[in-house]
C-alpha cells in the first residue's frame, strides 16, 4: 500500500517519529508533504515554511504589494522533517493547500492509497478524502475535539 505523509509543521519530537516510521515504511512511502506557511522548529528557532502566504494575505495597499514581493523572495532551507525524509530517500513536496486539485493530481501520479496526516491544522475536505482509497489517518498530540 502506497502511503503519503502530510505534515502541518515540525514539532520537537516529529523528526524522531518520522525517522522511525520511514525506517520501516520508506519503500512504500510515495512522499512527504510539508504545508507552506506551517511553523517549523529547528536549531532552536522558529522558521516559517514556504512563502508566508498567510502574511501576504494580511498585507494591503501599494506598500503591501512591495512588502509582499520582499516576503515572497525569502526562502528557507529544509526543516528537520524534510531532512529526515531526504535521508530515507523519500520525495519531499511543499504544498500550499492539500485540498487543491494540484495536490490530488500529485497523489494520483504517485499512486497513493493512504495519507498519514501529522500536525495538520487545516481541515481536509471531502474531495481529498474520497480521492484516497484507504482514507486519511490523522495523528496529532493532545486531546481529540468533540465530533462535529
Amino acid at each position: 500500500m502506497k502511503k503519503y505523509i502530510l505534515i502541518g509543521g515540525d514539532s520537537l519530537g516529529l523528526p524522531a517519529l518520522l525517522s522511525r516510521f520511514l525506517d520501516v515504511y520508506a519503500d512504500s512511502t510515495a512522499g512527504v508533504a510539508v504545508e507552506r506557511g506551517a511553523l517549523r522548529v529547528g536549531a532552536g528557532r522558529a522558521h516559517a515554511a514556504g512563502r508566508f502566504s498567510e502574511v501576504r494575505s494580511w498585507i494591503r495597499g501599494s506598500a503591501g504589494r512591495l512588502a509582499s514581493k520582499l516576503i515572497s523572495a525569502l526562502r528557507f532551507g529544509p526543516g528537520p522533517a524534510e531532512r529526515v525524509a531526504r535521508k530515507h530517500r523519500v520525495a519531499v513536496d511543499r504544498v500550499g493547500n492539500p485540498n487543491s486539485p494540484a495536490f490530488r493530481a500529485l497523489l494520483s501520479k504517485r499512486g497513493v492509497e493512504l495519507i498519514v496526516s501529522i500536525f495538520t491544522t487545516r481541515r481536509l475536505g471531502r474531495l481529498l478524502l474520497r480521492h484516497v482509497p484507504c482514507g486519511i489517518l490523522n495523528c496529532h498530540p493532545g486531546l481529540l475535539p468533540r465530533y462535529r
